[in-house]
């Protein structure tokens, strides 16, 4: 799973840098945005909609979702505490309720599959998610990828401020 986790954040570093919106063989990567609060009560529970549209050429044959840590917010230095962090046994504390239901969950609670997504089509996954105690910033990267063609991925910062 570790192995995993770093292509994961390799994936991220390169969806997250200025690219021309296609892989090296021109699959289009898939256009992602979530819907959060930007400010939460401490141990409240939150629904994180993460849209996702395939531009193509071509389908996704699955649509992965992973969360995993991010950097900083701009203008500060410290690693914000994660939302989701890992959990075991294909679950995850953090994560209460998933709609639609998942295919498939990594052993850590982290990452999931959901079925395919065809050629300018778009969906809605959503999380149900608990924001830790923990006053100030929290956030993760959420990647969203084809599980045939893990190049075909693109992040976006999930991330709320707990009220103190």
């Amino acid at each position: 799973m570790r192995c995993l986790a770093v292509m994961v954040a390799a994936l991220l570093l390169g969806a997250c840098s200025g690219t021309t919106g296609q892989t090296p063989s021109g699959l289009g990567l898939p256009q992602v945005s979530v819907e959060f609060p930007a400010n939460s009560a401490p141990g409240s529970t939150h629904v994180a909609r993460l849209h996702v549209t395939d531009p193509g050429p071509g389908g996704m044959s699955s649509v992965v979702v992973a969360f995993s840590r991010t950097g900083p917010s701009p203008g500060a230095s410290a690693l914000p505490p994660p939302i989701v962090d890992v959990g075991f046994a294909q679950s995850n504390a953090a994560i209460s309720a998933i709609h639609p239901r998942p295919v498939a969950v990594s052993s850590d609670g982290v990452v999931y599959r959901f079925g395919g997504l065809g050629v300018g089509k778009s969906t809605t996954i959503s999380f149900t998610l608990k924001v830790p105690r923990t006053p100030g910033v929290v956030a993760n990267a959420m990647v969203v990828y084809d599980g045939g063609h893990t190049d075909r991925a693109r992040g976006v910062r999930l991330q709320t401020v707990v009220g103190q």
